[in-house]
């Protein structure tokens, strides 16, 4: 089944043959000249062979001006500069991105220098406003990943060793375009690490000040989706029920992360992955169950819905998932093969606190939180997740 949600920045069209649609989804939106991102690894796989069939079809009507195959990942400033100076000089109308959260944030960033603006952090949209950024090329994305990071208005990249942010009206993917077919060469461990990314999605905007009935809805189903199917797929299972299960349940997280947002836990996994380098699903796998723990004093009802929820997924595995929400998220990771601690990263024990202190400077995402977030709450968090002790983080 191919179904399409349209709603905020974004329009949404997840099945099997939606890259089929790709030209006329671009020609609909006046689009032509399309200039072509992804990391070195997506563009020899399946879901790069999509997009090129489909564009180069003889009934497309749409050019490829220019391609940018090497992203890196937490994409580097030059990469990004690479990128928008290329699609200048191809006379591009449209980025179109194949790949995951680094392709996307890199395609939202070459957009936004294109137009002649800088990597910044536009409050504007924290204000509401709307108002739209003169000559922003359009993205387009076309996941490989689980990461969803095409829905927000903006992205992340690194400079010197620090992972920084940019944000404003507009630059959310025009369009997404979700079919299950790009998903089945991408390695089980990354749709694992990934869906661990869409999981928190789901479950840490549900109890940000931002949060509503809308997005804990949501939440539950996306919930339930990749509760369901991460299993299948790390234990090997590609079918096609498998693969649509988990573009449902990345979209739907998505959609819930896009209205709800993030707090602690993701502000934890940007800096790991800015000053580390450790992808953000690792990260996300690691750090979740951990946050989740130390915020339950504070999310207590909403937490335990989510567990029901994954609890009774579990089940269907014969899996015992625990009591709370934190333990069911563990087991889902152990089954799903992804590490469990910052020791299993690389993380030595005495960059804590430096990590903690990065975290406060530059994690604009800590006011969402639902439990003011100390130094002490960073610290406490961290060192849980280096010795792998869900109490330690709850305490």
């Amino acid at each position: 089944m191919t179904w399409r949600h349209h709603g905020g920045g974004t329009s949404v069209i997840v099945g099997s043959g939606a890259v089929d649609a790709l030209p006329d989804e671009l020609r609909a939106r006046g689009l032509g000249r399309a200039f072509v991102v992804s990391t070195p690894g997506v563009g020899s796989g399946q879901g790069m062979r999509l997009v090129t069939a489909a564009l180069a079809s003889a009934a497309a009507g749409v050019a490829v001006v220019g391609t940018f195959a090497k992203v890196r990942p937490h994409p580097p400033e030059a990469d990004i500069v690479a990128i928008a100076a290329g699609a200048r000089d191809s006379g591009a109308d449209v980025i179109v991105a194949v790949g995951g959260g680094s392709a996307a944030d890199a395609a939202k960033g070459a957009a936004l220098l294109a137009a002649g603006r800088r990597l910044e952090f536009d409050p504007a949209i924290l204000r509401g406003e709307v108002s739209e950024i003169p000559n922003l090329l359009p993205t387009v994305a076309v996941p490989t990943t689980l990461a969803g990071a095409e829905f927000t208005l903006g992205g992340a990249y690194t400079l010197e060793g620090h992972k920084l942010f940019f944000a404003g009206p507009g630059l959310s993917a025009r369009l997404s375009v979700y079919d299950p077919r790009c998903l089945a060469d991408t390695p089980a461990d990354v749709l694992c690490s990934t869906g661990m990314n869409s999981l928190a999605h789901c479950l840490e905007s549900a109890y940000t000040p931002n949060s509503s009935p809308y997005t804990r809805a949501l939440g539950a189903a996306a919930t339930a989706a990749l509760t369901r199917w991460l299993p299948v797929r790390a234990a090997g299972g590609t079918a096609p029920e498998v693969l649509s299960g988990l573009a449902d349940g990345a979209v739907l997280g998505a959609l819930a992360f896009v209205s709800g947002g993030g707090g602690v836990h993701h502000a934890i996994c940007h800096v790991l992955g800015g000053v580390f380098g450790i992808p953000h699903g690792v990260a996300n796998a690691v750090v979740l169950s951990y946050a989740l723990a130390a915020n339950e004093s504070h999310s207590r009802e909403v937490q335990a819905d989510l567990a029901a929820v994954m609890r009774a997924e579990l089940a269907r595995r014969n899996i015992d998932g625990g009591r709370n929400l934190a333990e069911n998220v563990r087991a889902l990771r152990t089954v799903v093969h992804q590490p469990s601690t910052l020791r299993d990263l690389g993380v030595a024990e005495e960059s804590i606190g430096s990590i903690a202190d990065e975290v406060l400077e530059r994690e604009p995402t800590l006011v969402s939180n639902p439990r003011p977030v100390t130094r002490e709450l960073l610290v406490q968090i961290l060192t849980a997740a280096w010795r792998g002790d869900l109490a330690l983080a709850a305490a």
